[in-house]
């Protein structure tokens, strides 16, 4: 008694525990014979925990049953009254104790809770009998009403709304009888009674209920041939209603709406016309479908209302998107595509894309919902191409050869490029020759780098400077020998630089190109043996003085810048992106070709004539 752990309901279940026990244990096989009957019968089970399931309970309580309340009553009852048996006073030793506090407690907490669930079974009997008297008060002036003279729709929903009404209640209201009277039978059993009013419909309702089962029953047969006849013809409505129903989706699923094809003005006049057809259809069905469900048939599938409702919405919603998406669209394409900010427009067709891909799932797969994510698409793969040619490398046949790729139709000028807008440019189909358009690009810009070396080599050439030094004579001696002594020709000193431009060059041989002996200090020239009597007259005129005398010089570097021009332009010629530039960089091997020859001559020519000049020009050949 003394222990605070102990709570005093803890405190009456082990007081009252082992003759509890006892007595289950004794009357458990008779009882549980019993309940099983009873349930396996179906009398208890689902109207049982319907009667005893309190009002706000949710759908998965765990309802106790009246043998579950019946064992707990019991529990405190006997509590209680091994607790009255107690002595009033116990002596420990020479201590005599007063426990006639505690055992008032513990009277009062056994009472306490034997009341609390007692009180629960008598609410639930209370409730069922108010509620099944406000139903029959509802329903017994209505049967009694019905004549079967009446002959409209309204009457006949009311009569049948009534008869579905009594049935739907009899299934259940038979079992919730048999709960109830266990009910009453375990609150007598423990001393309880029911409330006055409670007690009067206790009474009276089996009676009630039972007399409008009859009234209900009367009333069917009387009126048998009645409703079979207005089942009829509600059944015939029902079958055209169905159809309207079926005509209206296999209209809507047929509509060109769907289409991308579909203008936004059709697809507004489109969809108004369903939607009023669908309102027309779903006011009539509010009392159709009601009909369908008292006559207990399946004529229509209204679900395809609700359905036909949101697959007008969702069109509703494409083609507001594709209305938000188009004008942005139709308004990039005005623009000049030379002057189109790709970075934005990656931006936004991003954001296009994502508020697309936000719509619902059920329209992924209409036409509409295709052509305008195609549309998005389309402008993202042409961004990259359109960043291609910018390149300044195009040119207008560039162009042509783009157009005649894609089967484009377009007139191609410089005017016309410069005019072009983004919405001509999308109309070749870019996207669908990507690999051609970057190789026509790529083709360009090599054939840039080819112009841009034949203008070069053009500029070098015809601009190209050559440089003739002044030849000194050798003064001829008056001792000189027969023999012709080795001379020197003497070049450099005051020398006068001289130019010359070059005009027609060509491709290079790999022949060795002769040095100039006139380039730089002596030149030596070769002993030779003759006689002025066996020379011809212009031999024997040169040492005449006829004049300053210019020598080619310094051409070893115009030679290696031959080789190498020489070399790039037979790498041009090979190349595929020659095509355009063959006859030119054909008419500059052949330029260059043609300077080296005239070259090596000029040079092979100006070394004998030193040689000669140096031995005609003694004294002794004079």
């Amino acid at each position: 008694l003394r222990s605070a752990a102990s709570s005093p309901q803890g405190l009456l279940r082990q007081i009252a525990s082992a003759k509890s026990d006892a007595r289950s244990s004794a009357s458990g096989r008779s009882r549980a014979d019993s309940i099983g009957s009873m349930q396996s019968a179906g009398v208890l089970g689902t109207a049982e925990r319907s009667f005893l399931t309190p009002k706000n309970a949710t759908s998965n309580m765990n309802v106790p049953s009246l043998d579950d309340f019946d064992n707990e009553i019991d529990i405190y009852r006997v509590a209680r009254d091994n607790i009255h048996t107690l002595q009033d006073h116990q002596d420990v030793g020479w201590l005599r104790v007063d426990v006639k506090p505690i055992k008032q407690v513990l009277i009062t907490h056994a009472s306490r809770w034997m009341w609390t669930f007692t009180k629960y079974l008598t609410d639930q009997v209370t409730e069922m009998l108010t509620t099944l008297d406000k139903f029959l008060k509802r329903i017994e002036p209505d049967i009694e009403g019905i004549t079967g003279e009446e002959r409209d729709t309204a009457s006949f929903m009311r009569m049948m709304r009534l008869f579905n009404e009594v049935s739907a209640q009899q299934h259940e209201m038979d079992g919730k009888f048999q709960a109830m009277h266990r009910t009453v039978l375990l609150l007598e059993k423990y001393q309880m009674q029911l409330p006055a009013a409670t007690e009067k419909l206790f009474k009276a309702a089996p009676g009630r209920w039972n007399n409008l089962k009859t009234k209900v029953s009367l009333a069917k047969q009387r009126l048998g041939p009645r409703i079979q006849e207005e089942s009829k013809r509600i059944t015939k409505d029902l079958a055209r209603f169905g159809m309207r129903v079926e005509e209206l989706v296999s209209d809507i699923s047929q509509s060109e709406v769907y289409m991308r094809e579909c203008t936004f003005e059709n697809a507004w006049e489109i969809l108004g016309d369903f939607r009023r057809r669908l309102d027309h259809l779903e006011n009539e069905a509010q009392d159709l479908i009601e009909l369908q469900e008292l006559l207990e048939t399946a004529v229509v599938n209204f679900s395809l209302l609700p359905q036909c409702r949101q697959d007008l919405r969702n069109l509703k919603l494409v083609w507001e998107t594709w209305r938000v998406v188009s004008e942005q669209q139709n308004e990039w394409r005005l623009h000049r595509w030379q002057k189109i900010d790709t970075k934005f427009l990656r931006t936004a067709t991003q954001e296009q894309l994502a508020r697309v891909k936000g719509l619902p799932e059920d329209t992924f797969m209409w036409d509409v919902y295709m052509g305008m994510q195609e549309s998005i698409l389309i402008i993202q793969a042409c961004l990259p191409l359109i960043d291609d040619l910018r390149n300044p490398a195009m040119r207008t046949r560039h162009w042509k050869q783009l157009v005649r790729i894609t089967g484009g139709v377009l007139q191609i000028d410089n005017d016309s490029l410069k005019k072009m807008t983004l919405g001509q440019l999308l109309e070749l189909g870019l996207q669908k020759h990507v690999d051609d358009v970057r190789n026509i690009v790529q083709r360009a810009v090599k054939e840039v780098t080819i112009e841009s070396s034949l203008k070069t080599y053009e500029e070098i050439w015809l601009s190209k400077l050559f440089e003739l030094l002044q030849h000194i004579k050798s003064k001829p001696t008056t001792t000189a020998p027969a023999l012709l002594d080795e001379g020197a020709s003497q070049y450099s000193g005051s020398e006068a630089t001289h130019t010359m431009t070059g005009d027609d060059t060509t491709r290079p041989s790999r022949r060795a190109r002769a040095t100039s002996r006139t380039s730089n200090n002596t030149s030596v020239s070769r002993t030779r043996r003759g006689s002025t009597a066996s020379l011809p007259a212009s031999l024997a005129n040169l040492g005449e003085d006829s004049g300053q005398l210019f020598l080619l010089s310094n051409t070893e570097t115009i030679f290696e810048e031959l080789e190498s021009h020489q070399v790039s332009l037979q790498s041009m010629g090979a190349s595929s992106a020659a095509g355009s530039f063959s006859d030119e960089v054909l008419k500059w091997q052949k330029r260059l070709q043609t300077i080296e020859a005239v070259l090596t001559v000029w040079l092979e020519v100006q070394d004998k004539w030193v040689e000669l000049e140096e031995v005609f020009s003694g004294a002794d050949v004079r």
